[in-house]
This record gives C-alpha cells, sequence and structure tokens, in this order.
C-alpha cells in the first residue's frame, strides 16, 4: 500500500501535487501532510529567463536550497537565466528526469505543462517534481499552465 500520510512536504504541496492523481494512470489514495506550513506561488511571465531569474531570487532571500527543476530540453537555457541571479552553490537546475529521490528547501518549476510534454508519463514526471519541495514550491510559465495547477484561494498569484 502506498504512503499516504507524509512528514516531509507540507499539505499545501501535497494538496497540489494531488490533483495529479487522476492523470497518473494508478489507482492511488491522495496523500496528506501533517505539515501546515509550506507556501505554493504561481508566477506567469510574458518573459521566461526574467519570470526564472525573478522566482530564483525570491527564493534566495529564505535560507536553504533551492532546485530549479524543469524539463530536458530546457535545462540549459533556464541554466543561463540563473547564472547572474548571485545563486552560486545553494542553486541547482536539474532536467525532471534525473530529481526522483531529491529534495530542496525551495523548488521552483519552470513550465510545468512543459515537462508533462516531454514523455508519455508527464503527468508522472510532473507529480514526482512538485514533491521534491519540503518548503516551498514555485510554478513559473510563460506557456498556458495546466488548468489542474491554478492556485487555491490560498495560493499567492
Amino acid at each position: 500500500m502506498p504512503l499516504t500520510l507524509g512528514y516531509r512536504v507540507p499539505a499545501v504541496i501535497v494538496d497540489l501535487a494531488n490533483r495529479l492523481l487522476p492523470r497518473l494512470g494508478a489507482d492511488v489514495p491522495a496523500g496528506r501532510s501533517v505539515r501546515r506550513d509550506g507556501e505554493v506561488t504561481v508566477h506567469p511571465t510574458k518573459g521566461l529567463a526574467a519570470g526564472v531569474r525573478a522566482a530564483v531570487r525570491t527564493a534566495l532571500a529564505a535560507e536553504g536550497s533551492v532546485g530549479v527543476i524543469t524539463a530536458d530540453g530546457l535545462v540549459g537555457a533556464v541554466a543561463e537565466a540563473v547564472r547572474d541571479c548571485g545563486a552560486g552553490e545553494r542553486v541547482t537546475v536539474l532536467p525532471a528526469t534525473v530529481v526522483k529521490g531529491l529534495e530542496f528547501d525551495h523548488v521552483v518549476v519552470v513550465e510545468p505543462a512543459a515537462i508533462m510534454a516531454a514523455e508519455a508519463r508527464g503527468a508522472n514526471r510532473l507529480y514526482v517534481v512538485l514533491t521534491r519541495a519540503v518548503s516551498r514550491l514555485s510554478l513559473v510559465h510563460e506557456g498556458e499552465l495546466p488548468e489542474f495547477l491554478d492556485p487555491a484561494p490560498r495560493t499567492e498569484r
């Protein structure tokens, strides 16, 4: 039986990830978290590089590690965008295909729709990406945001 009660990922992030469950092709129960802290923000942008830089700078204002995760084909452009953020060792830019098992205090997901579109089981990959955040999660998108990731009333926009 899959884990249904978690202590690592805050409820606000688990609740968002649970929205992907109907798209996973598996009959699994929704996860719950005992943690009531955490934060999810959504950053629509007209320039992806500028939007990524802004989200990373915001993440760097708090303590902890920052994982910037995107579709494999966007990694180079995203890495270039964060290069001038003063990120240093606290920021790691990664393709979505390698993040399983990793965790970061703050995760910046760049173009969630591109992660889903990159492979047949893209919804599963996006679920893993979202649940890498142990405190804060930011979604940055220039393209369309999948409708199921539209922010809930408690989410900042």
